[in-house]
């Protein structure tokens, strides 16, 4: 049996107090509270859409401030310590001071084509770690960057364009150094190697161009007391043609200079009696009957010495060629390479004890008969030295200079015509152009005695040319 209800009249405010009443159960059961500027949300519990599924749809917002979405757009500043893009193994990991780049993510600026990377492996680079990677157009590597291999920079050149890289500087009044690499452990500075299998003619590894008219293109300075050698040449097990080449091309002043490889001395060489030191130290160094290895003479005679001599402070003195005090006794010593021929020249800074009973020679000698030499023999001359040249017959003249127990410098200039031109403390004193032998012959110097007395041939450098006389008669 049903019963009716008696009908009633409600007023709209009884309505709208229900209603506020149902929307205050609603809301204080979901947890949600009204500010005075409607809802602000204060959540206890989790927000989310209805077809929210982790990992694959919707949205979710936990108490914790933990939020799930598929994407969204910030329109202000993102803050955070810690993240990743990506995965957590490979992509890009958020630091508390910057990003991190993990496994095998990276940061670029394309996909292709010309851009720039900073990846975590290179590729092609033997799996080393950490790269800073620019591409052309066509996807090719033209600078590279890389932590612990080798090489750790590297810039290629592309497409024809002159030059791999260039270090410019911006400001002329700029005295700082521009570009410095510094060896710390047992290795080089700088290795510049150009490729063998490409013909290079008139290209080089290393090019240095001078556009200023003060300065220098090469400048190699011992720094910090420091023994090391200046600069060192070698070849390889192979014969290389030549460890120098100076070439004089639209040169009007020096005539070429060259280092060979060869049995032939071909560059303008200087040596001092302090080249000859082999064992600092001592007193004296006995030179006698041995290639000394860094100045590559030979000492010789009969029954003689060569010395190197030292002052009280350890300072390279001279060299000392002696006899004994038994007659017929000598001290030589040669260059154990021949120079060639043409274009020669030599010098000699000398000084004798005791000119009686005695002779010397200084000059070129090819060690059997042929010479060009300044000649000082008692037998001949009591007090004069003499120019000669022997090629089959000899041809000697009077230079009218005598031989004094003080130092003097003696220079031999032979030219192809032949002409040989001798000087005394740089005043020539005689030409010859008779008897000039065109053979190789060897830098030369020897002291002999006629009596018993002994004999001292002191030399204090040895200057020797070839290519270049032209310099060696204005020096």
């Amino acid at each position: 049996m049903r019963t009716e209800l008696p009908l009633r009249e409600i007023t709209i405010e009884e309505i709208y107090k229900d209603v506020q009443k149902l929307r205050t159960d609603l809301l204080t059961h979901n947890h949600l509270t009204f500010g005075s500027q409607g809802l602000t949300g204060t959540v206890s519990g989790i927000l989310q859409s209805p077809n929210f599924l982790s990992g694959s749809s919707g949205w979710q917002i936990k108490p914790d401030g933990s939020i799930e979405a598929n994407s969204g757009t910030f329109r202000g500043i993102i803050q955070a310590t810690s993240g990743y893009f990506g995965d957590v193994t490979n992509g890009i990991t958020i630091a508390a001071n910057g990003l991190v780049i993990v496994g095998t993510g990276y940061v670029r600026t394309g996909t292709s084509g010309a851009r720039i990377e900073m990846v975590k492996t290179v590729t092609g680079a033997g799996g080393y770690t950490d790269g800073l990677l620019n591409y052309d157009s066509n996807g090719d590597v033209v600078f590279r960057l890389i932590n612990g291999g080798w090489p750790a920079l590297t810039i290629f050149e592309r497409g024809g364009v002159a030059g791999g890289a260039q270090i410019t500087g911006t400001t002329a009044g700029n005295t700082f150094t521009l570009f410095k690499v510094k060896a710390i452990g047992l290795e080089d500075a700088v290795t510049i190697e150009s490729d063998g299998g490409t013909a290079r003619s008139d290209y080089a590894a290393l090019r240095i161009n001078v556009n200023s008219t003060f300065g220098y293109g090469l400048r190699i300075v011992n720094d910090n007391d420091a023994y090391g050698t200046l600069i060192r040449l070698a070849t390889h097990s192979k014969k290389a043609k030549n460890l120098i080449e100076i070439d004089e091309t639209s040169w009007t002043a020096v005539h070429s200079a060259r280092i060979t490889n060869e049995n032939y001395l071909q560059f303008p060489a200087y040596y001092h009696c302090s080249d000859f030191d082999e064992n600092t130290g001592e007193s004296s160094i006995d030179l006698t009957s041995s290639v000394i290895a860094k100045a590559y003479w030979i000492g010789g005679g009969t029954s003689g010495t060569q010395k190197l001599w030292y002052d009280a402070n350890g300072n390279h003195t001279e060299i000392r060629l002696s006899t004994t005090d038994t007659t017929s006794r000598s001290s030589s010593l040669t260059f154990c390479n021949p120079v060639a021929a043409s274009e020669r020249c030599i010098e000699f800074r000398v000084r004798m004890w005791r000119k009686t009973n005695t002779y010397m020679h200084i000059g070129f000698y090819d060690g059997s008969t042929n010479y060009a030499w300044f000649s000082f023999d008692t037998a001949i001359d009591a007090n004069n030295i003499y120019a000669e040249c022997y090629a089959g017959s000899l041809t000697r003249v009077d230079t009218g200079k005598d031989m004094t127990d003080y130092w003097r410098t003696f220079r031999i200039i032979q030219y192809p015509g032949p002409y040989t031109y001798f000087f005394m403390d740089d005043q020539l004193v005689a030409t010859i152009t008779t008897n000039t032998s065109t053979s190789a012959m060897k830098p030369y110097a020897i002291i002999g005695n006629t009596a018993d007395e002994e004999k001292k041939l002191f030399i204090d450098y040895i200057k020797i040319w070839s290519g270049r006389v032209d310099t060696a008669y204005h020096e």
